[in-house]
């Protein structure tokens, strides 16, 4: 049982059987019944003399416990234990308990049974490790045997599948080897630290001797004594920062113009050290304006898309209910354009240019003209407004602002992104897509070949630029596009029908990269599955790709046998150390021929 060890044996001296039980108690109180009940049938089932001793986390008697409260409870338990099992407790202490031999020297069994053990351990390990040793070197001749002969095109499904298991064991081998090393790096550290260890501590205690204050003169007297110098220090700044009495204010002559008494009573009044703060930092410097922050950025950027016309000014609207905050004139709160633009000579003859709504409004509209007028060009402008007021009506509630960019009249950041994403942002035909399985560089590179926009020789001949050749090359048999180099080159085919293969699905009927991204997205599938299959897709272009640049630039050319293992190891590590629920073993056995690949 957890919490507990017992170990059975027989006392030599006086041949009889014995237990050793070793207690550790949790802290739960059932637990440490189910431990108590536990050895009482244990006991019960097992005839012999019992040592019981440990940890037992309880207490007999509440003079036991020191610093915590008393469970009376636990304690019952336990005493009730103690006399079922016919325990003695015996005070351990002096001689009375301790074995000594006849020389006096103490005998520790279990200290020399434990230095026993330290040899058998050392030993072990020191034959574990060469044995280890040996058979790492054993793996890497094999697989270095079995890579000739794959060079030489002698290789079959079963020596691929030899080269793999071996490859997978030297890995676990040197994971190990790299995790001992690292134990012991920081034990090593631990106890001897490092060897600038020394050097730095006798920096930083230099720089301490050399700050430190070795005596102060008080009263052409020398203190030297540490306690001397900090009272010295701390009367010194006691004096100089000692509470200020104030200053008493008179009267200097009756003849001359004096403060009254008020204002006396004002002077002499104390001050608070809140105020004191607040009047020297209203003066500081700390009160100057400083640059503009994140809000003029965000004001400068509404300016801009208003002035671009991407948002326009009328997407925000005023809402009228009681007027009481929307001003006439100078608010658009009917229409997109403010009054006193459509109307400059009405505008000019208000007598309150600042007026509100509700000041136009007593159960009809009222005006308060600088003078009167007749008819005319003025006449003709009040009519028209009078016109378009003329099925306005104030309500119950407070003015407020109205978002009618969006037809649900509510703002949201979704909506206002969309609707800037569709002007600014080109039209394209094909969907974004992002798979968070895999890194960043290889969802960009999905995204630019299934747009056409990779530096293939075909397209960088098309803007201009000398190409060599504008032949694939991976075959040498056709122009070098998107298309043929992810698609219908012979090599990618190959890798392609591996992939599927591996996969256990049927290779998609198409004739490029789009047409397997859309038998994707039309499988039936559930989500999570889609996503695997799509980090999959991206980890083979982005294998594709990187075997064509290292062709032609690199100086250590990759081996074509080789995509397909680095295409399922780096899946392997690129989908399980971003999905925390991988359940997926993709490193399992493959059980295909890797010679449809044309070497």
């Amino acid at each position: 049982m957890e919490n507990s060890l017992i170990v059975e044996g027989e006392w030599a001296f006086k041949k009889m059987k014995c237990f050793m039980v070793n207690v550790y108690a949790p802290q739960e109180e059932r637990k440490k019944n189910d431990l108590w009940n536990f050895i009482r049938n244990f006991m019960s089932q097992h005839q012999g003399n019992y040592f019981v001793f440990g940890d037992f986390n309880v207490v007999r008697s509440s003079s036991e416990r020191i610093g915590s409260i008393f469970n009376h409870r636990s304690a019952f338990d336990f005493n009730e234990f103690i006399n079922d099992c016919r325990f003695w407790d015996v005070p351990l202490g002096g001689h009375a308990f301790t074995r000594i031999s006849s020389n006096g020297e103490k005998l520790s069994l279990f200290k020399d049974k434990m230095k026993h053990l330290k040899s058998n351990i050392k030993l072990w390990a020191h034959q574990f490790n060469a044995k280890k040793s040996e058979e790492k070197v054993q793996l890497s001749s094999k697989i270095a045997d079995i890579e000739r002969d794959l060079e030489a095109g002698l290789g079959s499904s079963s020596l691929h599948s030899q080269r793999k298991k071996m490859l997978l064991k030297l890995r676990d081998i040197e994971h190990a080897e790299s995790l001992d090393v690292y134990q012991k790096a920081k034990i090593k550290w631990g106890i001897e630290a490092d060897e600038n260890t020394k050097f730095f501590h006798g920096i930083v205690n230099r720089k301490r001797r050399g700050l430190a204050i070795k005596g102060v003169m008080k009263d052409g007297t020398w203190f030297t004594d540490p306690g001397e110098i900090k009272d010295i220090f701390r009367d010194f700044f006691v004096e100089k920062f000692k509470h200020f009495k104030g200053v008493n204010v008179t009267r200097r002559s009756d003849h001359y113009k004096t403060l009254s008494p008020a204002q006396v009573s004002l002077l002499e009044h104390p001050t608070s050290e809140l105020e004191v703060v607040l009047h020297s930092s209203f003066h500081s410097r700390t009160w100057e304006f400083r640059g503009s922050g994140s809000w003029s950025r965000i004001v400068g950027a509404i300016n801009d898309m208003h002035d671009k016309g991407i948002i326009p000014h009328s997407s925000i609207k005023r809402q009228v209910k009681d007027g009481s905050t929307t001003r006439f004139w100078r608010d658009a709160w009917l229409g997109d354009i403010p009054f006193e633009c459509q109307f400059p000579r009405l505008f000019c003859l208000e007598a309150n240019k600042d007026c509100f709504v509700r000041d136009r409004w007593q159960n009809g509209w009222v005006w308060c003209w600088t003078r009167n007028f007749h008819g005319g060009v003025t006449g003709s402008q009040l009519d028209s407004l009078i016109s378009m007021l003329e099925n306005v009506q104030l309500s119950e509630g407070q003015d407020a602002w109205q978002w009618s960019l969006i037809g649900s009249n509510i703002f949201t950041v979704k909506d206002i992104r969309i609707f800037i994403d569709s002007i600014s942002l080109p039209e394209s035909p094909f969907e974004t897509r992002w798979c968070r399985f895999i890194p960043r560089k290889i969802n960009i590179l999905v995204w630019r070949i299934l747009r056409d926009r990779i530096p293939t020789r075909w397209n960088l001949s098309r803007k201009g630029f000398e190409v060599p050749s504008l032949l694939c090359p991976l075959c040498n048999t056709s122009p070098e596009t998107s298309s043929h180099l992810f698609w219908s080159c012979n090599l990618a085919i190959s890798v392609w029908r591996l992939v599927f293969k591996w996969m256990d699905l049927p290779l998609p009927d198409s004739d490029s990269l789009n047409g397997v991204f859309g038998w994707l997205d039309h499988a039936r599938l559930n989500s999570a599955s889609k996503s695997t299959l799509h980090s999959i897709l991206g980890v083979v272009v982005w294998t594709l790709w990187q075997f064509r640049n290292n062709k032609i630039f690199g100086d250590k050319k990759m081996l074509q046998k080789d995509l397909l293992d680095q295409i399922v190891d780096v899946s392997f590590l690129w989908y399980s150390s971003r999905n925390r629920n991988c359940k997926v073993m993709i490193k399992h056995q493959v059980t295909f021929s890797y010679m449809d690949i044309e070497s």
